[in-house]
């Protein structure tokens, strides 16, 4: 399932602080997640005083569960996604599509690798995998 996280932010322009929620994880096979990701408008935020908009700089796993593709865009190092990859090889074993997610820094490489991967042949997953997964991604 699709996480947001809410997250404060300093306006680069104007140094106002505000409030934006953006995504941590992001279920791709929901059509309308794979527009936001390919359309760039993912995490998209608009500073509230002074108008400046653009997406943040903010880590987040993309998922495919039924064609087991989980794809990180990590555009600065981030140690919760060491951890998070940690947690899902302790509940879902080392070898897992989620545990051993490829992280990748620059956005155009980003879309590209996610949709190569997101347009393999389904993987059949019973609905204990896919339970499993969802509550390997709520730890």
């Amino acid at each position: 399932m699709s996480m947001k996280s809410e997250v404060e932010i300093t306006c680069p322009s104007c140094k106002k602080p505000f409030t934006a929620e953006v995504f941590r994880s992001i279920w791709v096979e929901v059509p309308e997640n794979l527009d936001l990701i390919m359309n760039d408008k993912i995490n998209f935020v608009t500073c509230p005083a002074c108008g400046l908009a653009g997406n943040l700089p903010f880590a987040f796993l993309a998922t495919n569960a039924s064609k087991q593709v989980a794809v990180w865009f990590e555009p600065i190092p981030d140690l919760q996604v060491d951890e998070d990859a940690r947690q899902y090889a302790k509940h879902l074993g080392g070898g897992n599509f989620f545990a051993t997610a490829p992280r990748i820094r620059d956005w155009m490489e980003f879309k590209k690798t996610l949709s190569r991967m997101n347009a393999g042949p389904l993987v059949p997953a019973t609905p204990e995998d896919l339970a499993k997964a969802a509550r390997a991604m709520l730890k």
